[in-house]
């Protein structure tokens, strides 16, 4: 049964008198819905009754004792839940045996089990209109529902207007696509004029002297100069460069491979 008690007003016990008593919440005076066992104490409630108790009182309904446990952790009391569930099968099969009737339809003898099972097909129950998503306002009973369907122009479009969704959800995924593949080649044009770098096309090694070239790792010994990547305009020391022009500027071995990723598509690009 579901934790909120909001749906037992639908229903009725075929003989409420007869049930133990010891089946009965002290707090609502009902059959117990999701029992739960104090740890204090031992006293059982609806776990919807006694949660909404602790809101105002700490303590236990029945004999007042203080409901708050504590567990040692770690050298250290840590407070636990105050309840625990009852899954006890001879418990939770008596309640689920118990007999009810619906009181929209009258349906009698309804093992409590099976309630829920009930409510999605009791004719007297008050559903809405399978389009209310395309802003059918219709409310009524499920027994109502069929001739609603025979005139209601929202749900006779529906299949087509969720055709047209699962289209439209097709065609945004083809953009994204295309958004991220434009984005790629808009990189890899921007690295190719960074490279051909004004006619003066960087290389691996040094095309001029090596003592000309500011890039020549010989002319940095000690690893102390930087030099600002013409993609990422991040500063990077001389072992890091993976392209260069001797005249001027460079490409730092990050970017070089975020476009390029084996050795022979670099070789190829500066041979």
């Amino acid at each position: 049964m579901s934790d909120n008690k909001s749906t037992s007003s639908d229903y009725e016990y075929v003989n409420e008198n007869g049930i133990d008593i010891e089946l009965k919440c002290a707090i609502c005076i009902q059959p117990f819905l999701l029992p739960v066992c104090l740890t204090i104490c031992g006293h059982t409630f609806c776990k919807q009754c006694i949660k909404t108790w602790f809101i105002r009182a700490r303590t236990c309904p029945t004999c007042r004792q203080y409901a708050i446990s504590y567990v040692k952790r770690n050298n250290r009391l840590v407070q636990t839940s105050p309840y625990v569930a009852i899954n006890t099968r001879i418990v939770t099969n008596q309640l689920d045996h118990l007999l009810i009737r619906c009181l929209l339809c009258d349906e009698t003898n309804i093992q409590r089990r099976h309630w829920q099972i009930h409510q999605k097909r009791c004719a007297k129950r008050t559903v809405i209109c399978p389009a209310a998503d395309l802003k059918c306002s219709w409310e009524g009973t499920r027994e109502a529902l069929l001739a609603h369907l025979s005139t209601c122009t929202y749900y006779q479009m529906q299949p087509a207007i969720n055709e047209l969704r699962k289209e439209l959800t097709t065609v945004q995924a083809v953009q994204n696509e295309l958004k991220t593949s434009v984005t790629m080649l808009e990189k890899k044009i921007e690295f190719l004029l960074k490279f051909i770098n004004h006619g003066q096309i960087m290389m691996t090694s040094c095309s001029e002297s090596e003592n000309d070239c500011k890039y020549n790792i010989i002319n940095d010994l000690h690893h102390v100069w930087r030099f600002l990547c013409s993609i990422c305009n991040e500063y990077v020391s001389r072992d890091q460069i993976q392209l260069h022009a001797c005249s001027g500027n460079c490409i730092c071995r990050s970017c070089v491979y975020s476009q390029y990723s084996n050795h022979r598509q670099i070789n190829e690009l500066s041979s």
